[in-house]
C-alpha cells in the first residue's frame, strides 16, 4: 500500500521488539510527503482491509501469527 503512494520505498517493516517500524527509502522525501502517504495507507487498512487480506496469519507463514490483530490495528 505504501509503495502505491510514494516512490522509492525499499522496506517498511516492524522492529523485532514491535515498538515501531523501519521505513527505508532511496533519495530524499519530505516529512510531509511521507506522512501523507503513511496516513493514507493506514486509512485504507482501517476502512477497506478484511482478515482475509492480512498476510502471515498461520503457523506456516509467520512465527508470531497469534499476535496478528486487525481489530487492534484499526483502533
Amino acid at each position: 500500500m505504501l509503495r502505491d503512494r510514494i516512490d522509492d520505498v525499499i522496506d517498511c517493516s516492524p522492529f523485532g521488539c514491535r515498538t515501531g517500524f523501519h521505513l527505508i527509502m532511496w533519495g530524499e522525501h519530505s516529512m510531509t510527503e511521507v506522512a501523507r502517504a503513511l496516513k493514507s495507507s493506514l486509512e485504507e487498512i482501517r476502512d477497506m482491509i478484511t482478515w482475509e487480506d492480512v498476510p502471515g496469519t498461520t503457523i506456516k507463514t509467520c512465527g508470531n501469527y497469534k499476535d496478528h490483530s486487525l481489530f487492534s490495528a484499526k483502533e
